[in-house]
């Protein structure tokens, strides 16, 4: 089961076509498909920010990227966020980004990124998109 970045969410829901085709093949055979909370979260910061522009506005955007086949959402638990600051080894200090992987990792799910930090984290099995 996979667990989408949220580079790979944006770019599933918005430019499918950036991705590899190995990363679009997994995707479309996984059911179900997991986002985190934490990348809705981080969507929004972003789009606030001006660091980000969507064909609609975040709330419109969200709702309908929410009804991809198969995905499910991934809360974030008070256990997911406290194992995010404790993750094995080293790692960078993004919450957002940490959150993530500590999911990822609790739920044995393999995270599909395009971050170079993450693919080279052993801790967590990834998929490059």
């Amino acid at each position: 089961m996979l667990l989408l970045d949220t580079c790979a969410f944006l770019w599933l829901m918005s430019s499918p076509g950036n991705m590899t085709h190995a990363a679009r093949k997994r995707i479309k055979e996984s059911n179900p498909l997991f986002v985190s909370l934490a990348s809705i979260w981080e969507i929004a910061v972003k789009v606030q920010a001006n660091k980000l522009q969507l064909d609609l506005p975040v709330e419109d955007w969200v709702r309908r990227s929410l009804l991809y086949p198969h995905l499910e959402l991934l809360q974030l638990s008070p256990t997911l966020v406290v194992f995010s600051t404790q993750l094995p080894g080293a790692f960078h200090k993004d919450p957002f980004d940490r959150a993530i992987v500590a999911a990822a990792i609790r739920k044995n799910l393999t995270l599909v990124t395009r971050d170079e930090r993450i693919l080279r984290y052993s801790a967590v099995k990834s998929l490059a998109c």
